[in-house]
């Protein structure tokens, strides 16, 4: 076939008509090698409004997913857009079209003042340049049931209807407000997570009926010769609640060897059972991108201290972004002011490492993404620091 060279009027655009449908199903379906009726069930979970394409004339070269979610710092939920399924017609890979599309989809994340955007880079070196870097963990732990030692059984553990999600999301929102890097999931992931209808997925709450103390979203799988209690989800807001989870699992070490779940690189509840057992199978990075350096700045909960940090952000992609920005943090307060000193000199990579907290100031300088003196990256490492930034969530 010819192949139709790549120019400026190439379009970025939404799914259009029903040929844009199929021909977007079909260069996802090709691109991450699945089954055909992966795509239609995939698009309406997402949302066909939530696909954005690149198109030249009638020809569909690229799409991609976005989801209009929140991820969590230091209690306070930030506008988030994830970006997923970005896949190119082989006819057309190497021109540049994947790069073309992030381009827009970045641009559109600051037209719609959203501060900040994250994915799960297949190939890092595309994503970085467009200004992701990586960010956080994603972790899936496995642990034998056998290094969990039963403890109280007070609290009642009772099954729950999978048909919504509302049980679950004021109790998952009181765990993820204080995890870095957590998410405020949309529809579609709590989807993810609950299955369809005839998956074999069970759902139990823990506590009070009417004010659950926590939940576990499961299934029993068989994996690499043996029997897995594979934790979806969980989540517990109290002590006891916590504790009563693992006596749960434990319960089911008559039958099954281990269990999994997916979490962060430093799990805390680790510290109730006999953690040196505890493994970590699969690991990914997640990648963001601060889209507004102002507004990321200034909305970002900080210790309670009070102090100014004077940054020169270089972005090559949002003009915006560029130059020197004041942080003035009042009693854990951020407020960003133009200008200032630029005694914190990096780029929007380097940022993005800095902001989660996954990178120090002090080791993003060791690796020459940042500049700055003594007393601006001590400054940096005091206002960043916190829990290591996790993503339960794969999307």
């Amino acid at each position: 076939m010819s192949i139709i060279p790549l120019h400026y009027t190439n379009r970025y655009t939404r799914i259009e008509t029903p040929q844009d449908d199929r021909a977007l199903g079909d260069i996802l379906v090709r691109s991450f090698h699945q089954l055909s009726d992966y795509w239609p069930a995939y698009r309406d979970r997402v949302g066909r409004h939530n696909f954005r394409l690149i198109k030249q004339n009638d020809t569909v070269l690229g799409g991609c997913a976005v989801y209009n979610m929140g991820q969590w710092f230091g209690g306070r939920r930030l506008p988030l857009r994830g970006v997923a399924a970005v896949g190119v017609a082989p006819e057309y890979r190497g021109r540049g079209v994947a790069l073309q599309l992030l381009h827009h989809v970045v641009r559109e994340c600051a037209a719609d003042g959203v501060p900040l955007s994250a994915l799960y880079p297949a190939v890092p070196q595309l994503y970085q340049k467009v200004g992701y870097e990586r960010a956080g963990l994603h972790c899936r732990w496995q642990l034998p049931l056998k290094a969990i030692a039963p403890g109280s059984r007070s609290l009642p553990v009772y099954r729950v209807d999978r048909d919504r999600s509302e049980p679950f999301e004021t109790v998952y929102r009181q765990f993820a407000r204080d995890r870095n890097g957590y998410l405020d999931r949309p529809a579609a992931l709590w989807q993810n997570i609950l299955g369809a209808e005839d998956d074999p997925v069970v759902a139990d709450c823990i506590g009070d009926r009417d004010d659950p103390q926590g939940y576990i979203i499961y299934t029993v799988d068989r994996r690499d010769g043996q029997t897995l209690l594979d934790v979806r989800d969980w989540a517990a807001t109290t002590p006891e609640a916590v504790r009563r989870l693992w006596t749960f699992a434990a319960d089911h070490r008559a039958q099954i060897g281990a269990m999994s779940w997916w979490g962060t690189g430093v799990e805390p509840w680790l510290s109730l059972v006999d953690d040196r057992s505890a493994t970590i199978a699969t690991q990914k990075i997640w990648d963001l991108r601060i889209v507004n350096a102002a507004t990321a700045l200034s909305d970002r909960p900080y210790p309670p201290v009070t102090t100014e940090l004077h940054f020169h952000i270089r972005d090559d992609l949002l003009a915006a972004n560029n130059g020197k920005i004041i942080l003035v943090v009042t009693n854990g307060t951020g407020e960003t002011i133009s200008g200032g000193r630029g005694e914190l000199q990096l780029n929007i990579r380097g940022l993005a490492s800095l902001y989660t907290g996954l990178i120090s100031a002090r080791s993003l300088q060791h690796i020459g993404f940042l500049k700055g003196s003594d007393r601006a990256i001590a400054t940096a490492d005091l206002l960043f620091c916190g829990p290591v930034p996790g993503m339960p969530d794969f999307f």
